[in-house]
Parts: C-alpha cells; structure tokens; sequence
C-alpha cells in the first residue's frame, strides 16, 4: 500500500468511529429531554383519588350538621304542637264550661228573675184595683166634694193602669228572654263548644302529622350519613396503585 492511499482511508477511518460513538437517542440541540409520562400520570391519579375522599368527607360533614339542625327543628316543632294542644284543651274546656254555667244555672237564674218580676207586677195589678174598689166604695157612702172625689179615683185608677203596663212589659221582656235570647245564647254556646272541639282535632292531628314528618325526615338524614360513611370508608379502603417500572 503506497502512502497515498493510507492518507485516503485514515479519516474515512476517523469519520465512522465519531459516527459510532454518538447516542442514538441524543436530543436535537435546542430540544428538551423526553421525560417518563407514566410517572406523571401516576402522581394525578393519587392527587385526584384524595380530592375525592376529601370532598365525599365534607359531605359527611355537612350531612351530620343537616342531621342536628333537623333534630332541633323537629324538637321546635314538637314544642309546639303540645302548646297548641294545649291551648286548644283549654279553649274548649272554657267553652264547655260557659254552656254549662249557663245551662245549668244562669238560664233557670234569667227565668226565675223574670217570673218574679211578673209575679210582683201581677201583685201590683192586684193590689191596685183594691184600693180602686176601696175608693170607689168609700167615696159612694160619704158626701165629698166632686173635685176631691175625682182627683183621688183618677189617682187609684192611673196606678192601676201604670201597674197593668208594667206588667206587659215584664211579660214581654219574660217571653223575648225564654223565646230568643235564650235559645240564641245557647247556639253560641254550642257553636263554640263545637269550634273549641274542632281547633283541638286539627291540633292533634297536626301533632301526628309533624311527627310522622320528622320520623321521615330523621331517617332520610341517618341514611344519607350511614350512605356517606361508606363511601368514604370503601375510597380509603381502595389499594395504592402499583408504580409502572
């Protein structure tokens, strides 16, 4: 081999062994390196799986609140359904008692005062048209003068007849008091016996309404926290994902 032909194949010699030695996998220059993407993947998988732990526990949370304030708005709403059963029991023992009283004692009261008041004015007419009689008698057998014996039978005669007035009205007031006060008092007395015996009804009623409510409400509540507690407990029980080698 002459020395020409050794200077030919010396840097074609040189030239593959540089080619050679270069990384097949080098990035360009200006290039980023390539990074390993499931590594990544694996660090949000974990990020996201906590957020959901995280927000299914504050529902839990707010579940238990909502579980307490239902509890407290039921006990309110107990108080007072008792209070208005309560209230309704006495109106409708007043009542009941008003138609009683009357009844049983101020009807027979008003009546008896206004047979008296008849019976007294009846007395009044009586007694008034003896003394006419007496007068009328007396005035026949003595020599009187005609004034004098005129003014005192008019007399006689105007207190007979003012008794006599009084006692139509008496029996008037008697008839108007047995025949319409009476009976309208009564009515009024049953109306509100009837009325106090319906307001306890729907009081009562409303009482067993609030409590099937709150059963209804209470459980829906304990459910929906048993249900979160669940879920919760079945997110954490779940097994790490294994890192891709």
């Amino acid at each position: 081999m002459t020395q020409r032909s050794l200077f030919l194949i010396l840097p074609i010699g040189l030239l593959t062994l540089a080619c050679a030695s270069t990384p097949r996998d080098k990035a360009p220059d200006g290039a980023a390196p390539a990074t390993d993407s499931s590594h990544g993947e694996e660090g949000k998988d974990d990020t996201s799986e906590a957020d959901k732990v995280q927000k299914k526990e504050r529902e839990l949370s707010y579940a238990r609140l909502e579980l307490k304030i239902a509890r407290l708005e039921t006990e309110g709403n107990e108080r007072e359904c008792k209070s208005a059963i309560e209230e309704a029991e006495r109106e409708l023992k007043e009542a009941t008692l008003d138609r009683e009283h009357f009844v049983q004692f101020k009807k027979e009261l008003e009546l008896a005062k206004s047979k008296l008041d008849l019976d007294r004015g009846a007395q009044q007419i009586e007694e008034s048209k003896q003394e006419l009689s007496e007068l009328e008698s007396m005035y026949k057998q003595e020599e009187l003068a005609a004034l004098t014996k005129e003014l005192v039978l008019t007399r006689g005669k105007r207190k007979l007849e003012m008794a006599q007035r009084n006692f139509d009205l008496d029996q008037k007031e008697a008839n108007d008091v047995r025949d319409f006060e009476h009976p309208k008092k009564l009515r009024d007395l049953d109306e509100a016996v009837a009325k106090a015996e319906k307001g306890l009804r729907e009081a009562k009623a409303k009482q067993t309404q609030a409590a099937s409510e709150k059963e209804l409400k209470l459980l829906k509540a304990e459910h929906e926290i048993d249900d979160l507690e669940r879920e919760v407990q079945k997110m954490k029980a779940k097994p790490a994902k294994v890192a891709k080698s």
